[in-house]
């Protein structure tokens, strides 16, 4: 999870070794699992008729300020990420926190008598009310750019595509998987930490939904001039939503 960003010096960039997920390396591929029966190719198809969709959900939602602390917007945007993943079939509860409600959502699996698939994620950003009078949410080329955009919106907007894939599909996980999304990692997560530890047990793995550390082309974190840095999404929410969601719902399946 990130910490909170400094001042970076001007053409400061990030590397991101990769942004697609992989599913374990256990020598199982989607042609050899039966947990999605004669679905990859219908998944794969789905997922590109789907990215646009996914494109215009992650920029609603990065259109939703959300800067850590203010209770306020952190709420309004957790009541609007509770709507579209209980769209999806999920139970959704939210955990009451001072700065900011958290969010746990629940989607059984086929096989309920397995370890659940815990995700995380976090619904906060570093970006003051007002950033988006400077930078805009915009899409360029099949790429989104704005505050809140890669961290961590568009991860946020994809595990709710995956699953609206699912769904979509007529399929549930093969396994239950539990989504935490808290509201206080920019801060370090006083309470919302305390929240994720209580759900590790019993956990088949955890995924976090945060890219790798840096952007593709820019930090995101503000100019030494205080003026967001032009930095556009490694394609998290882009042109590579059929591969990640892809292997998001074989990660479910698994």
């Amino acid at each position: 999870m990130s910490p909170q960003p400094a001042a970076a010096p001007a053409g400061h960039t990030e590397a991101v070794g990769r942004t697609t997920p992989r599913p374990p390396a256990v020598g199982v591929s989607f042609a050899d699992t039966d947990a999605l029966p004669g679905l990859p190719s219908t998944l794969h198809a789905r997922a590109r008729s789907l990215g646009s969709a996914v494109r215009s959900r992650c920029a609603d939602l990065a259109r939703i300020e959300s800067p850590t602390g203010d209770s306020a917007r952190l709420n309004a945007l957790a009541e609007e990420l509770g709507a579209g993943y209980a769209a999806t079939g999920a139970r959704v509860h939210r955990v009451p926190n001072e700065a900011g409600d958290h969010l746990v959502m629940d989607w059984p699996g086929r096989d309920e008598s397995l370890s659940p698939l815990l995700v995380v994620g976090h619904h906060d950003t570093v970006w003051p009310v007002g950033t988006l009078a400077d930078w805009p949410v915009e899409e360029r080329d099949g790429a989104l750019t704005g505050p809140g955009v890669l961290d961590m919106k568009a991860g946020l907007a994809l595990v709710e595509g995956a699953f609206a894939l699912l769904s979509d599909l007529g399929q549930r996980p093969h396994r239950p998987v539990r989504l935490v999304v808290v509201a206080d990692e920019e801060l370090g997560s006083p309470d919302g930490r305390k929240l994720v530890e209580r759900q590790l047990a019993g956990a088949a793995a955890v995924l976090g939904l945060e890219p790798p550390a840096g952007a593709a082309v820019g930090s995101g974190s503000p100019s030494p001039a205080g003026r967001p840095m032009r930095a556009t999404t490694p394609r998290w929410a882009s042109r590579r939503w059929t591969n990640l969601s892809t292997n998001w719902c074989w990660y479910a399946a698994w």
